[in-house]
């Protein structure tokens, strides 16, 4: 959608050179008042605040463990024993694909519409004397057809969550172990930061500026694309499980409440009073408007569970509406920044739109 969007403000701009080198005044005024209108309909899509959402079945009928949708058609997902399923119609039929590792795969990259990554892991024995299996990284260059293991460091370790700044450059953080690559997964290599403990995600605002979050409010950042890891204080202890920008300035990030807000590109953040709490998924599609996706009540009982809710702000996080028992839940993969997928009941898919 961006992009087809870069490519209709090219010809408008085109077209106004063109009125103004003929003084065709009337042209140019129409072209412009295009241009705004337009503007101002993606705009409106984007921040009106409102979301809803329609379901539909699926032949996928597994356990998934992470769902990740490249374009509003193509959608990939993950379960428990390595296997890979895509999705080439908005998830409505799923192929499945094997790959070289019966490990579990946590989290799903993908740098084009071929060049994708998958990371897991499992940092415990299976038995007494067992070895443990380390952690695993998979890449794909046919779109998800065929997957080659990559060679990474060793250690107990269970890798998380992935993300890649450029086509080369790329991260994988989770549990005993943290790796960059700087040659598209060649060659990984070991980094450290300020914090030995689980690390829940990597993500990057931009090429220079990125974060990672961890447990017991543990954050950190980068200015100089990932060479160097600095803390940033929250004053907490309570555990981050995600982290969303809005743009370069205007980013979101929490797990247990409340949720943190940042509108200068990470260096400062705030809490925000009365937010969601237990949510592990933070979305915001404007600098305004967003929600949090996470736990709701427990239904009680020897046999209860907790219910899905989501927490919703029009207001950047000022005031917060919740609505619980929810039909889907985390994680929700937004291909673009109004369109998201989730698996909820009956393994159902959902399709959210952000109005």
């Amino acid at each position: 959608m961006q992009r087809i969007n870069n490519t209709m403000h090219l010809i408008y701009v085109r077209l106004i050179c063109l009125a103004m080198k003929k003084m065709n005044y009337l042209l140019l005024l129409g072209v412009v008042f295009l241009l705004c209108n337009c503007i101002s309909r993606n705009d409106e899509l984007i921040l009106s605040g409102s979301y809803s959402y329609t379901s539909y079945d699926t032949d996928l009928k597994n356990n998934i463990r992470k769902l990740y949708f490249y374009t509003e058609n193509t959608g990939y997902c993950t379960i428990d024993s390595g296997k890979i399923y895509k999705s080439t119609n908005a998830g409505v039929n799923w192929i499945r694909y094997n790959t070289p590792t019966d490990l579990p795969l946590y989290d799903l990259f993908f740098v084009t519409d071929h060049t994708g990554y998958a990371v897991g892991g499992q940092s415990g024995s299976n038995g007494i004397n067992s070895t443990v299996p380390g952690s695993v990284v998979l890449k794909t260059e046919d779109g998800g057809t065929t997957w080659i293991k990559q060679s990474v460091p060793y250690s107990w370790s269970e890798l998380h969550s992935v993300y890649f700044v450029t086509h080369e450059k790329g991260f994988a953080v989770g549990l005993g172990l943290l790796i960059k690559t700087a040659d598209g997964g060649k060659n990984w290599k070991e980094f450290t930061i300020d914090y030995k403990g689980y690390i829940t995600k990597v993500y990057f605002v931009n090429e220079k500026t990125g974060f990672i979050t961890g447990l017991s409010g543990n954050l950190f950042r980068t200015s100089d694309g990932g060479d160097t890891w600095n803390k940033i204080s929250l004053n907490t202890t309570v555990h981050l499980y995600d982290i969303y920008f809005a743009n370069e300035n205007v980013g979101y990030c929490g797990g247990d409440p409340p949720v943190f807000k940042t509108t200068d590109s990470g260096k400062t953040w705030s809490s925000l009073e009365g937010s969601a709490t237990g949510y592990f998924q933070v979305y915001f599609a404007s600098e305004n408007y967003g929600f949090t996706i996470g736990r709701g009540h427990y239904t009680g009982g020897d046999w209860g569970a907790y219910t899905t809710m989501l927490s919703e702000t029009k207001d950047g996080g000022k005031t917060w509406t919740n609505h619980d028992n929810l039909e889907f839940a985390s994680p929700v993969s937004f291909p673009t920044k109004n369109i998201g997928y989730a698996f909820g009941i009956n393994r159902k898919l959902f399709k959210i739109l952000i109005k």
